[in-house]
């Protein structure tokens, strides 16, 4: 008789192993060097440049990493944006 093992959905995802966690930085870093390099450039919907990158950093990298990676980027640049021009409050 064989063991059979329930996976349950609401455990966590297996940790990534050193390869994966390095194809997933590199991914990423491919990722938003072309968002950076095509930033600014009149582009439609599907014909974007980097929709072929996002596709692989989204299939080699955790979601939660994703979201992480995505959500630091754009604190990351709010932040340099404050740096460069100084703190504006609204009125």
């Amino acid at each position: 008789m064989g063991l059979i093992m329930k996976i349950d959905s609401s455990s966590p995802p297996p940790v990534p192993t050193a390869a994966q966690r390095k194809d997933c930085y590199r991914a990423r870093d491919n990722y938003y060097k072309c968002l950076a390099e095509n930033e600014g450039k009149n582009t439609a919907g599907d014909r974007m440049p980097c929709n072929d990158l996002k596709k692989i950093y989204d299939s080699v990298c955790l979601p939660s990493w994703v979201k992480y990676f995505e959500r630091k980027r754009v604190f990351d640049q709010y932040k340099a944006k404050v740096q460069q021009e100084g703190y504006q409050e609204k009125q």
